[in-house]
């Protein structure tokens, strides 16, 4: 498995997690005056030898690959809009941070919920946070649970309560 640090892009709305961005992005900068579609494919083919890809949605992986190329070479671009559910597990990595994550997933796919889910492990970024005690479930910028495992039932809950605001 890669060390690599994720960078996070927008897909259909949803944040999602892509390995060795940083470092495509460096390589191919020098291609600045090369047509869209070439970088699009190019980053495609690259990004997907590290990354799981669906071939259902690679078009929005190539549009938003570029979207990132010609931030990082300076040119203007429009962002695309992320889900208005977001989500991020605060936690370095234990065993009750990987289930906390591995219980809010499950929550999304059994209520068939898109939401930006984001694993936060930096100690840094977590403190950033506020005091709290890992692990720590954030929805939509606001703490919902602080350094204890909260129930399925509660989880989905909350899930369910941010989306109706």
């Amino acid at each position: 498995m890669s060390e690599k640090e994720p960078s996070y892009i927008a897909i259909r709305g949803i944040r999602a997690g892509v390995l060795g961005l940083r470092e495509v992005l460096e390589e191919l900068s020098t291609r600045k005056g090369q047509k869209d579609e070439e970088i699009a494919d190019l980053m495609l083919v690259k990004l997907k030898a590290g990354n799981y890809i669906p071939s259902s949605v690679e078009a929005e992986y190539k549009a938003a690959f570029l979207r990132e190329f010609k931030k990082f070479v300076g040119e203007p671009v429009v962002e695309e809009e992320t889900s208005a559910l977001n989500i991020a597990i605060l936690g370095p990595g234990c065993p009750s941070c990987d289930q906390l994550e591995q219980m809010v997933m499950a929550v999304l796919t059994e209520e068939n919920i898109g939401a930006g889910v984001e694993h936060v492990r930096d100690v840094r970024e977590i403190a950033s946070y506020g005091m709290v005690a890992t692990p720590a479930l954030v929805i939509n910028g606001k703490i919902k649970s602080s350094g204890r495992l909260p129930s399925k039932t509660q989880i989905k809950d909350w899930i369910k309560e941010s989306i109706q605001r």
